[in-house]
């Protein structure tokens, strides 16, 4: 399956992008074979996702480009629901792989870099698969909330 049709269907549908990811590898019980597997996720794949209650819109991007796995950190947009930045917010980041049987849930807090940006370390991405990384916001000044984001790395 082309890598722009799972892209696009994760910013639609995270879920309905997990099963297509999923029937691209498994066909009658037969794997299928692919030589177009990007080198690197998009990060279109975690932009203006907005938060459960509506009141934020968060992006997901590797701090340095050429780490794409998150191993050099993350950087996260946080605006409010009217595309204002976001300042003083607690975030507390999880990422785990929900389809992997050893699954690990790994847990970080970001530290703000000023206009509604924030720097989380301690995440790596490195296995190949579905990652769901959720993001609770908190804060005196700002309302709770959460979003997910959901990676396919392969």
């Amino acid at each position: 399956m082309a890598h722009s049709l799972i892209t696009r269907l994760l910013q639609i549908s995270p879920a309905i992008a997990v099963a297509a990811y999923a029937a691209s590898f498994v066909a009658g019980g037969q794997a299928v074979a692919t030589d177009e597997a990007p080198a690197a996720p998009s990060v279109a794949l975690v932009s203006d996702i907005p938060s459960h209650e509506g009141s934020y819109v968060a992006s997901l991007a590797p701090a340095a480009a050429s780490a794409w796995d998150g191993s050099e950190g993350w950087t996260i947009s946080l605006r409010d629901s009217s595309g204002e930045p976001v300042e003083g917010a607690a975030l507390e980041v999880e990422a785990w792989q929900p389809e992997a049987t050893d699954a690990v849930s790994r847990i970080a807090e970001a530290k703000a870099l000023g206009s509604g940006q924030y720097r989380v370390d301690g995440i790596a991405l490195g296995s190949s698969g579905w990652w769901n990384v959720k993001l609770a916001i908190a804060g005196a000044a700002v309302a709770a909330d959460s979003l997910a984001f959901n990676l396919v790395i392969r």
